[in-house]
């Protein structure tokens, strides 16, 4: 499969917005990430990636809808030609996230590779007030801005964690006290 060349100012912007977290991991935050991902900003890129023009307004609606991700995802691996092909295997949602790397052989080897180590950078976990546990894939990248171990105890380790205001939605006045705590950080 040959690679057509997507705009590269999309590439830049979105590595714009990457950050790393305390132990140097690259996330993008899903906010900036979606103010990026504009029904504009994507029908330009699917016009220059030669997608056909038939298919370019209903692959941009639903990209903007449920795919910001994916879509970012192949341009940040300058494959966003493959959205048609992702779309027909219906992996063109960023629900489908994360894809395994059987699931995108189909792509060829070189780009299901790039994808699968790709895709990690979008899945930062959003954190929120609440008593269920939930299982984070171990490949994701937290959005912990400082991670600091503080005591060793009989019963557990204590950390002080800041998380990435981009990533937690801490409610019933929590969150203006953590922001107010970690405003220097």
């Amino acid at each position: 499969m040959e690679s057509t060349v997507n705009s590269p100012s999309l590439r830049r912007k979105i590595r714009g917005l990457q950050r790393k977290n305390a132990h140097g991991q690259t996330y993008i935050p899903d906010l900036s990430l979606f103010q990026l991902i504009t029904h504009e900003v994507v029908h330009a890129e699917l016009k220059i990636s030669k997608v056909q023009p038939y298919l370019q307004e209903e692959l941009t609606r639903h990209i903007t809808t449920s795919a910001s991700k994916v879509f970012a995802i192949l341009a940040l691996i300058k494959e966003i030609r493959l959205v048609s092909d992702l779309i027909e295997r219906n992996k063109l949602q960023d629900s489908s996230l994360p894809l395994q790397l059987e699931d995108l052989t189909d792509l060829g080897a070189a780009v299901a590779l790039k994808f699968y180590e790709t895709q990690w950078q979008f899945l930062a976990p959003w954190f929120t007030r609440s008593i269920i546990s939930k299982s984070i894939n171990p490949n994701c990248v937290l959005p912990f801005l400082k991670d600091e171990r503080l005591e060793i105890g009989a019963f557990g380790t204590v950390y002080e964690i800041c998380l990435d205001p981009q990533h937690q939605d801490l409610q019933d006045g929590f969150s203006r006290r953590v922001s107010r705590i970690y405003s220097s950080y």
